[in-house]
């Protein structure tokens, strides 16, 4: 009866352990991108504004993991590189998550 149930807990403790494999992958997109000497209009003063995003670089963890050039996928989840990370806005530009906006009081 002992034998039986220590086999129990074992084969248990290995099932636990094959469901919670895990596995992570990420990839390094080919996305930079730059605003170089955006020069804000009226009502602003002429201020010239500059930004730089580098290259995105996307990973997960999963059970399931694959990665390309261009995406990582988790699970069925897939994540794809962002085609475009630099804006130019009315009163500001954006290069990924830097945003620099047109002011009053920018040096000229």
């Amino acid at each position: 009866m002992k034998k039986s149930l220590l086999f129990a807990a074992v084969f248990f403790i290995g099932l636990v352990s094959v469901a919670s494999a895990s596995c992570t992958v990420s990839t390094t997109c080919n996305n930079s991108c730059s605003i170089v000497d955006y020069i804000c209009s009226s009502p602003f003063p002429p201020c010239d504004l500059s930004c730089f995003a580098g290259n995105q670089v996307l990973s997960c963890t999963g059970a399931t993991c694959s990665a390309d050039s261009n995406s990582v996928t988790c699970d069925g989840a897939t994540t794809t590189c962002s085609t475009n990370r630099c804006f130019i806005g009315g009163s500001y530009i954006q290069c990924g998550s830097t945003v620099r906006r047109c002011t009053n009081n920018c040096p000229v």
